[in-house]
């Protein structure tokens, strides 16, 4: 009893909200998303462009909500020695199964030599995906220190 109380009072309290406050909530039928950082700790920019994966009628992508000014998917040039906080969504446009995030990912360091990463959340809504690799992440590390996560380490590969 309780818990469905304080449940009630926390979507009521929602209702009254600027609509900055509600900015960053979704319907949990709408679509699948989490958040994310690219953390570039090099002494060089490196480039990286997201190629989401079609989830449904509503499709994917990437957005780059904090840190740099890009486009959605990119390609984003990432500056030396900045963090910036993306937002992985799909959408299949069913209330019923809001979609994977699916795609792959390719990051170009200060040489122009690029590597491709896949991507993909097979855990359902809310759940960053998981960036495969096999091992060899060269200049960057993935995943780290959350699944989802981008970390450039290196200047180059």
């Amino acid at each position: 009893m309780k818990k469905e109380i304080i449940f009630f009072i926390g979507i009521f309290s929602l209702v009254g909200a600027p609509s900055s406050v509600l900015a960053g909530f979704s319907s949990p039928d709408c679509c699948s998303f989490c958040s994310a950082w690219i953390k570039n700790d090099a002494d060089s920019a490196w480039k990286i462009e997201f190629q989401p994966m079609d989830s449904g009628s509503m499709g994917s992508s990437v957005k780059f909500t904090s840190g740099v000014q890009c486009s959605t998917n990119g390609p984003c040039t990432i500056p030396a020695h900045t963090r910036v906080h993306i937002k992985y969504q799909a959408d299949s446009g069913n209330n019923n199964d809001p979609g994977n995030i699916e795609g792959h990912v390719t990051m170009t360091d200060k040489n122009n030599t690029s590597n491709t990463f896949h991507y993909f959340n097979s855990s359902g809504a809310y759940i960053c995906p998981y960036v495969h690799h096999d091992g060899d992440t060269g200049g960057t590390a993935v995943n780290d220190p959350h699944t989802g996560d981008i970390h450039m380490i290196r200047d180059t590969w």
